[in-house]
């Protein structure tokens, strides 16, 4: 993704967030992210982030790191309040950390 471009995302729930990770453009080098939660964002709001570390927890390295975001988020109303009541998206799919033995006993 580039500086200055406009980009369009599909949401099936309204109540997940957006994660925003800039990387230097010349080495990859990580500069910092932000998470904004999608029910915060006010249509046709401009508004500038401060970034924060990887584990979000502290600000990012360098002089006040700060992203500008135009941003507009559109939804149907009537299925977001339907979500409210089915669980949320998981990122990933979990996988069973360890396999259940069966074990049968003789009376």
């Amino acid at each position: 993704m580039n500086w200055g471009s406009t980009y369009d995302f599909c949401v099936t729930d309204i109540h997940s967030e957006l994660e925003v990770t800039v990387l230097d453009a010349a080495d990859e080098q990580f500069l910092g992210k932000v998470i904004i939660p999608l029910t915060h964002i006010q249509p046709g709001q401009r508004r500038w982030f401060r970034l924060k570390d990887k584990s979000l927890r502290k600000k990012a390295k360098g002089d006040d790191a700060r992203i500008l975001l135009d941003m507009n988020i559109s939804y149907n109303f009537k299925k977001a309040a339907l979500k409210m009541f089915l669980p949320k998206e998981r990122k990933y799919q979990e996988k069973p950390k360890e396999k259940l033995k069966m074990s049968t006993l003789n009376l």
